[in-house]
Parts: C-alpha cells; structure tokens; sequence
C-alpha cells in the first residue's frame, strides 16, 4: 500500500496519515501508545494532502469532487469514530490472482526492488532530515553516501553542482508571417522572427518582405541588451 502525508498529533502521541490500503486513499489514525492503525474515512474519490491544526481539533484535506479538487475539513479526527473500509474489487483481485501486467518496479509482498541485487531495502526509509530521527527504531541504517554519488564532471566530491560561467544561447522566441495580395502592389508578405536566450540579457528581432529583392524589400533587424540596469537598444531598417 502507498501511505504519504504523515502528520502528528500536537496533543497526543497520534499519527495520522492516508493510505491506499484498501484500493482507495484514505485517512488513517495511528495511535503510537496502543500501537492500533484505524480507519477514518471511506471516501470514493480519495483523500489527499491532510493538515492539522495545533490544537487538533481541525484537520482539512483536498479530495475531488464535482468535476473539481476543493478542500475539505474534518472536525475533531483525534475522537473519530472507527469505521470499516472493505476493500476495492481491484484489490481484491489482485490479492486473488494473478497479476496480468507484472510490476516490475518492486515485490508486492515486501515492497523490495526485484531488479536490485545488492545494497540495503530503503523502501520504508524517511529521508526528510526532520523525520529522519525515527528511522532509529527501524533495523534500517543511515543509507550510504556512496550509492548515490553520480559519476559527472560537474558535480563536485561533496555531492554539489560546481558553478559555471554563463553561456550565452540564442533560441527562437516566435515566428510571424503572413501574404496578402492587392491590386495596386501585387502580392506582398512579411516575415517575422524574435530570438533571446534564458536569462532574457539579449533578444534579437528581425523581419523581412517575402520580395527577394534589397533595393525593392522592407526589413529591419533589431538588438537589445538588457543585462545591466540600463537598457540598450539597437535597430537597423530599410523602407523601400
């Protein structure tokens, strides 16, 4: 089963979470005292992203609904009553035969990566740095730096990104066009380009009259720089 969205109690030792147990995400109270997980909510569309308040009385959660996501509040979820999920004919049929398409990604039963064959199961491992300290009452150790270390020239011994200069690249921002035809000019069209690269410090715009001609042609070609607090621009055209 997927659980996310942990939270804790600030008035007891209560954990609440949402889980997927049953084929549907749903909120669940943990009480860390009794060591009991309890089913809160039987929601068809599911129950995500749960927040509570500090004195625990109110618990709002975003769920879908009419075509749309909303919010939604529960009232006192501490002193819930428990109810009876039963599960989804999904799970059903998946705990009673076999799967059509295989999952290859990890074992249903233990949650462990088939394709691996060496290293430690991090599956139920907590790697936010504010919760890590609860992974002292699992058998699972602090994970090896050293698995994650990526082979490349741009990431430094410790991990970090080494800095590099800024290169300028140009990359195309639009492109216009469009043809007429008049009785008095004759078939006439312009064309229209505009580059400027990520940081936005230069664009270039430039467009010409589909007349392949200089002398009998309009077309303009334009510069800006706009890295430093003064902008300046630059534009060179011709008017047949």
């Amino acid at each position: 089963a997927n659980e996310n969205y942990p939270v804790w109690a600030n008035t007891g030792n209560v954990l609440f979470y949402t889980s997927d147990e049953s084929g549907i995400s749903n909120l669940y109270r943990h009480d860390m005292d009794k060591d009991k997980i309890e089913p809160l909510t039987n929601i068809l569309t599911g129950l995500f992203q749960i927040s509570l308040s500090d004195d625990d009385d109110v618990m709002v959660f975003a769920g879908y609904s009419d075509n749309g996501w909303d919010i939604f509040r529960l009232a006192n979820p501490i002193d819930m009553n428990v109810i009876e999920i039963n599960p989804t004919q999904f799970i059903k049929d998946r705990k009673s035969g076999d799967e059509l398409l295989v999952d290859f990604r990890r074992n249903k039963s233990t949650g462990i990566n088939t394709n691996r064959t060496s290293g430690r199961d991090y599956s139920n491992y907590i790697f936010a740095p504010e919760y890590r300290n609860y992974n002292q009452n699992t058998n699972v150790s602090e994970p090896d730096s050293g698995m994650f270390v990526v082979a490349d020239s741009l990431i430094s011994a410790d991990g970090d990104y080494i800095p590099q200069p800024y290169k300028t690249r140009l990359t195309m921002d639009m492109v216009l066009g469009y043809a007429s035809y008049s009785t008095f000019f004759g078939a006439q069209g312009m064309t229209q380009f505009a580059f400027s690269d990520v940081l936005g410090d230069h664009q270039i715009s430039l467009g010409t009259e589909l007349v392949i001609s200089l002398d009998r042609s309009d077309y303009y070609f334009t510069y800006a720089y706009l890295k430093n607090r003064a902008d300046y621009y630059f534009a060179i055209f011709h008017q047949a």
